[in-house]
């Protein structure tokens, strides 16, 4: 080996350590290419949590039914009062008789007599809480409309986005009518089911059944809610 000034010339070959000691770093190419799969890991990880809250919503609107219905059943059996101005058409709740005007005075009903029931909305995005201040059978009439029949409202629950709730009696109930529990015993008048659904899922369904002879209430996943035989 030659040797220049009593120095030894060594050659070494090119390496990954030159490089970066060269500065030369990751190619934009690289970098782009890393930016796009960070980019779409983090997409598939939005929309599947999105979708896991917007399948929850469904189960949270079957707990919130099914809490419902435990609730007017409750009532009904206990014998819970409704508080109505006496004789007025539609009927109004009211508080003192200071609600109902000179006309009327703040009447205690205890039981209600045709018990307590609810009433889906028409488009099927809710549904009304009531107390019926009659005997007669609501499921059986052509129609009912809490503004104008003999019933206290209790309350109106809306669904969340775009969910559905139906309701089916051995043929779907109309959406005039609605089922009722009776007191003393908190029975329901009809053996029926809800069926709470999403488009954006179309094989899970929460179906809530009411049994007519038990009273019991039963929450279950399903694929559909087919008409029962």
């Amino acid at each position: 080996m030659r040797t220049q000034r009593g120095y030894s010339q060594h050659h070494f070959p090119y390496s990954s350590s030159n490089k970066m000691k060269d500065g030369a770093g990751y190619t934009l190419i690289e970098l782009l290419i890393s930016i796009s799969i960070f980019a779409i890991l983090s997409s598939i990880t939005v929309f599947g949590f999105r979708g896991v809250g917007r399948a929850n919503m469904l189960k949270q609107a079957s707990a919130e039914l099914v809490a419902n219905l435990r609730m007017i059943q409750s009532l009904a059996t206990t014998g819970g009062s409704v508080k109505t101005c006496g004789g007025e058409m539609p009927v109004t709740a009211c508080t003192t008789g200071g609600d109902c005007g000179a006309s009327w005075s703040c009447d205690t009903v205890s039981p209600p007599p045709g018990g307590y029931g609810i009433l889906l909305a028409a488009d099927g995005t809710g549904y009304t809480m009531f107390a019926s201040m009659t005997k007669l059978a609501l499921h059986a009439r052509p129609s009912f409309n809490p503004t104008h029949d003999p019933v206290v409202v209790q309350g109106n629950v809306l669904m969340a986005d775009d969910l559905t709730i139906s309701a089916y009696e051995g043929t779907r109930i109309p959406y005039s009518a609605a089922i009722t529990f009776v007191s003393p015993r908190g029975l329901p008048n009809v053996d029926a089911y809800y069926c709470i659904s999403r488009p954006e899922f179309p094989n899970l369904r929460y179906k809530v059944t009411v049994f007519k002879d038990s009273g019991q209430i039963l929450e279950e996943t399903v694929a559909e809610c087919p008409l029962p035989i």
